[in-house]
């Protein structure tokens, strides 16, 4: 009977022991539009370099995340404590609300200025670039377009995918870039040429791939995904320049836990977070981190990539609901 007694407590006091343990490990909540492959491939390294932190994600479209994250702040309880989405624009609204910490991390040394908050309050993490993809197959005789602007030919018709700003970060920002360069006129061309609009990136991945539109404008890393087990999708740079997109990253002010965090931000910008990022197939401004495989150098398409700089993010922040407008009213109606 005694014995009994010694094993069942015993038992209690293992199931206590290992109750306190778990309970005492800090979590942190990384809310990212990065996709599930390279987080599998990043939570383990987490886990073993931070033991004693509980790493939990919310992996969404930028857009779901931005919404999700609005209504935590605005409910007073965000859950967050590192963001990391693909969209520029939303990084300096939270700005503006005092939502984030500033912190310039001196693995982040190797971004240029015109990439970082200059206060610090966030800095890219990887940059994402907007290209266009083509059916070999399926565009028969006809040669693809060589350029953004060479996209609206009358040749194109019925034959191009564009996802929407309305449901993705990345669309949106090459909605605003392109009509930055090219004016609404742009679009207008667009929809005398039937363009589909709708969805993301994979969406339109999907309509190239099954043929329906046979060209498309959608992120490099999408196409390198799939051109490994696809050989009749290829890949266009376009001549009038990427789109480059900056994912950056940012501590949410209120988080519990600020130096644990700025440890796993450093992990991200240094060089193995890096690789990472581009074994991901995107691209990272660490030199040391190497090319995503089967993509161009970054320093060959960068020069003649769209500009970029803090002035046409804080102006386009300032019109985003004007730009989505007047995409609704070219493209839905």
């Amino acid at each position: 009977m005694k014995n009994n007694v010694r094993n069942l407590l015993s038992l209690f006091l293992l199931v206590f022991l290992a109750t306190c343990s778990k309970n005492s490990k800090k979590e942190l909540w990384i809310y990212t539009s990065l996709y599930n492959d390279v987080i599998q491939e990043l939570d383990p390294i987490l886990k073993e370099k931070f033991p004693d932190l509980s790493i939990q994600w919310f992996q969404s479209g930028s857009e779901k995340i931005m919404a999700k994250l609005s209504a935590e702040i605005k409910a007073g309880h965000p859950q967050a404590d590192l963001l990391i989405i693909s969209d520029p624009f939303y990084y300096e609204l939270l700005k503006k609300e005092g939502a984030l910490l500033s912190y310039k991390s001196p693995a982040a040394d190797y971004v240029p200025d015109l990439l970082k908050d200059p206060e610090g309050y966030y800095a890219t993490s990887r940059m994402c670039a907007m290209v266009m993809g083509y059916h070999k197959e399926a565009m028969g005789k006809l040669a693809p377009p060589t350029s953004f602007e060479e996209l609206v030919g009358p040749k194109f018709a019925n034959k191009i995918a564009l996802g929407s700003p309305l449901e993705s970060g990345t669309t949106f920002f090459a909605v605003a870039d392109l009509s930055n360069k090219y004016g609404y006129d742009y679009f207008k061309k667009l929809r005398s040429l039937k363009t589909v609009s709708a969805g993301g990136n994979s969406a339109v991945l999907n309509q190239i791939t099954s043929r329906e539109h046979p060209i498309g404008v959608l992120l490099l890393e999408n196409l390198l995904k799939d051109i490994k087990t696809n050989q009749n999708l290829g890949i266009i740079y376009p001549k009038d320049g990427i789109i480059f997109i900056p994912g950056p990253m940012a501590i949410m002010k209120n988080t519990k836990y600020p130096e644990e965090v700025k440890l796993v931000y450093d992990f991200f910008m240094g060089v193995e977070g890096q690789k990472s990022i581009v074994k991901g197939l995107m691209y990272s401004l660490d030199p040391r981190a190497g090319t995503p495989k089967g993509a161009k150098p970054l320093r060959e398409v960068l020069p003649t990539s769209f500009s970029y700089d803090f002035t046409f993010v804080r102006e386009t922040y300032a019109k985003a609901s004007e730009i989505k407008k007047q995409f609704t009213q070219i493209l839905f109606n």
